[in-house]
């Protein structure tokens, strides 16, 4: 119900068994075309596909138009650099090669990509050939940016980043903080072929990631036709998770809780391996009227105790691992909850006070340690989550 689509096509059948996250486990061998755009990180674009091709891959490396006009002397471009798809137009019954190609390809690696690709391949722009492959492939397709600090802010501040983060098959990594060519230290740099291979192996091999449910928002209780109680969570936490996750090459479902009563939540958190309980679900319930009730007179509401959902869900699956939150004054009842429940392998402890805000205070607490913080923002929060339940698989 909530699984990626693009999924569902990447079928490989070679495999080999290889180190990944310090396991020994068995990977996929893929077609991986790299498509590297005008940047001078180009140079890195060999160690990459040396990188792939000694992990048993078979790579096909595709370039801009304007790579060797305005990156480096064509001497220093690696000879796979050279390979340009082609179109026989005198055959009309053969498919053109960049359809062909898309067909026969499990992932896409942009490294690097520009800011001229990460727009033109965000609006769906395909003014050569490369860019039309690019957006005719509906497969897993990772963009590594590489460019000036003041051309990534720009790509921020025209949502040209966030748009792309929102397609289900875009991975992005990076860019990273680092020397760029005009000779200072900021954010632009690519990220090394080691971590970008590492995405690449994570994407390739979903058979081995345990499934990953996140619960985001907050529940509506209906107390007519028209009214119900909720409260002020907004689950952008929750997509910062996802967003963590997707950084790692593996892709959680999501689950919007205001669409659903406790007992479908909890049905649906069972059939996982892992449950990031991060939205906020209510604790009662009322007996929900088929009329609109009217404001002439005061109204006497009464609610009662809803199950509870992760207690539900692990009955129903004994196995099932949960990172669970609490928003309370008193850190203790973070500690009893993770106590009293050995499913929930760790559990996010926030302050009151601290909802809506952009700095946060509280802890990460699991059955080993308690790790405090404070002043941390969404993001960072998120890495601390994600680094924990990535310790569990």
């Amino acid at each position: 119900m909530f699984l990626k689509k693009f999924y569902n096509n990447l079928v490989l059948n070679d495999t080999a068994m290889v180190v990944l996250n310090d396991k020994c486990i068995e990977v996929n061998m893929a077609n991986i075309v790299i498509y590297s755009t005008s940047s001078v990180a180009v140079m890195k674009t060999q160690l990459l596909v040396d990188l792939l091709e000694k992990k048993g891959h078979k790579t096909t490396v595709l370039v801009s138009n304007n790579v060797e006009e305005n990156v480096i002397d064509s001497n220093l471009i690696p000879y796979q650099l050279n390979r340009k798809i082609s179109i026989d137009k005198n055959n009309k019954n053969y498919p053109a090669e960049h359809i062909s190609l898309a067909k026969e390809t499990d992932l896409v690696i942009v490294a690097p990509a520009s800011l001229n690709l990460l727009s033109k391949f965000n609006y769906g722009i395909s003014d050569e050939i490369n860019l039309s492959f690019l957006l005719a492939f509906n497969g897993p397709i990772i963009l590594a940016p590489a460019m000036n600090d003041s051309m990534w802010k720009s790509a921020i501040d025209r949502n040209i980043v966030d748009s792309l983060k929102k397609l289900p098959n875009v991975f992005i990594v990076g860019p990273e903080i680092g020397m760029l060519y005009e000779g200072y230290s900021a954010i632009g740099r690519m990220s090394e072929v080691s971590e970008i291979e590492k995405i690449a192996s994570n994407i390739l091999n979903k058979k081995s990631h345990p499934k990953i449910l996140i619960s985001y928002g907050a529940s509506k209780v209906y107390i007519d036709k028209v009214r119900y109680i909720t409260n002020g969570a907004t689950g952008t936490l929750a997509r910062k998770i996802e967003s963590a996750f997707r950084k790692e090459g593996i892709v959680p479902d999501l689950i919007n809780v205001e669409n659903y009563n406790n007992e479908a939540i909890a049905k649906i958190a069972a059939g996982y391996d892992i449950y990031i309980a991060s939205a906020a679900i209510a604790n009662y319930k009322t007996n929900v009227l088929n009329y609109k009730l009217s404001t002439d007179a005061d109204w006497h509401l009464k609610l009662t105790r809803d199950i509870d959902v992760i207690k539900t869900a692990t009955n129903e699956n004994p196995g099932l691992k949960v990172f669970a939150f609490k928003y309370d004054l008193d850190i203790q009842k973070a500690h009893k909850k993770i106590h009293d429940n050995p499913n929930i392998k760790a559990i996010l402890y926030n302050k009151i006070g601290s909802m809506g805000n952009v700095l946060v205070d509280g802890a990460l607490i699991n059955h080993f340690k308690t790790v405090n913080f404070t002043q941390k923002t969404k993001d960072e929060i998120a890495t601390m989550i994600v680094n924990e339940v990535l310790t569990w698989i």
